[in-house]
């Protein structure tokens, strides 16, 4: 872990880092930005809204597992296979 550390602080300590980081601290001093980000926390802390969002996590994990298991070429654990899928 200690190289991904050294080079994350080497690129922030280059001239396009400090060019980003920059870019990155404006952004996020913006009024409207602020407010963005305070009114999607309040959104994450309401229940109903926490909900679709695990929802929506799940989704993205089941296919991130079917995409991988699609490039190994093995079926996912629990996948039914298509009947209508065209036969090799």
């Amino acid at each position: 872990m200690a190289g991904i550390f050294d080079k994350v602080s080497a690129f922030a300590r280059s001239e396009q880092g400090k060019k980003l980081l920059k870019q990155a601290q404006d952004v996020a001093k913006d009024p409207k930005n602020r407010a963005k980000v305070q009114e999607l926390g309040a959104k994450l802390k309401d229940p109903k809204h926490r909900a679709k969002v695990q929802e929506m996590g799940t989704k993205l994990k089941d296919a991130a597992k079917q995409a991988s298991a699609k490039q190994s070429g093995t079926k996912p654990a629990g996948a039914q296979e298509d009947p209508n899928a065209p036969k090799p």
